[in-house]
């Protein structure tokens, strides 16, 4: 199971729309659960980015298609970090030569 850290950052246009926000929320955690993934946690944040979900149970182009999804609403812009597991980083390391 893979896990994602999607990033958004508001548009201008979302900031003006900012009372909408939870409708937009609600509506890429709804395509999230229709292609079988979860939102794990989300926050809202200080600095240069507005909001983090993190993601589980999808594949790459799974997460591809949730990203342009909430950037095609034309209020956020998104940047995805695909993450692996600290055990799992220290398998790999252990299989090194």
């Amino acid at each position: 199971m893979s896990t994602y850290i999607l990033f958004l950052k508001m548009t201008p246009e979302g900031a003006r729309a900012l009372k909408d926000s939870q409708s937009r929320s609600k509506h890429v955690q709804g395509i999230i659960q229709s292609l079988g993934g979860r939102v794990v946690s989300s926050y809202a944040l200080f600095g240069p980015h507005d909001f983090l979900l993190i993601i589980e149970g999808l594949d790459d182009e799974d997460m591809m298609r949730v990203a342009l999804s909430a950037a095609t609403l034309g209020s956020v812009v998104t940047e995805t970090i695909k993450a692996i597991p600290l055990d799992r980083f220290y398998e790999i390391v252990g299989e090194l030569p």
